[in-house]
């Protein structure tokens, strides 16, 4: 049922908008953003969800922007935080594959990706693979007997990436290889650990 349409401060409507898009999005994927069924169930116009992200297009990226800078905000909360090391990266990745998989933003990210033009030049995950790296190898350097190379980091930070946002593009295909979805994250998490304590030596 539609709710009665009411007029909103921008700030809240535009707030709605992308929660309400975001749980469609969890849902049932990128085409179950529908800009005429957010205005009915916000009791909003169309016109209105137009007027604060352009274009159905704009609203996706808008919803993916704001989720990935929640996660990078929360991940980074978690690496700093004086815990187990093997607690915090498993975590991480949990919440990666959370993210990607469980919520569909991998498929999304994909999308904005091969869909991109030249001007738009969306490279807001690699921006965030850097600053992710540099939280990352700041405790590392402090850690570590062996001091890791930064590229060491972020190889390995990128490597966790691309793994996991692999995964979530197919995970039908994934599980029907006869991987486990479970026994993936815990084998990966300890990889990742691995990786994490004992550096690569630097080539002399």
């Amino acid at each position: 049922m539609s709710k009665k349409r009411t007029r909103l401060p921008a700030e809240q409507a535009k707030k709605l908008i992308l929660e309400a898009a975001e749980r469609h999005l969890a849902a049932h994927g990128p085409d179950g953003i529908r800009l005429k069924d957010l205005a009915s169930e916000l009791g909003i116009s169309h016109p209105a969800i137009l007027h604060h992200f352009g274009s159905r297009d704009g609203l996706v990226r808008a919803v993916v922007s704001k989720a990935t800078t929640d996660f990078e905000r929360e991940m980074i909360a978690v690496i700093t935080q004086d815990t187990d090391e093997e607690d915090r990266t498993a975590h991480c990745i949990n919440g990666l594959f959370e993210l990607l998989s469980d919520r569909k933003f991998a498929r999304t990210s994909a999308w904005l990706q091969l869909s991109s033009t030249e001007e738009e030049d969306y490279t807001e995950h690699g921006q965030q693979l850097r600053r992710f790296a540099d939280v990352v190898h700041a405790l590392r350097l402090n850690k570590c007997e062996v001091k890791p190379t930064y590229q060491d980091t972020l190889f390995t930070i990128a490597m966790t990436s691309f793994a996991i946002f692999g995964a979530s593009i197919a995970p039908d295909s994934v599980a029907k290889s006869g991987v486990d979805p479970t026994q993936f994250r815990e084998w990966f998490t300890k990889l990742v650990l691995r990786q994490l304590e004992s550096p690569m030596a630097e080539e002399a």
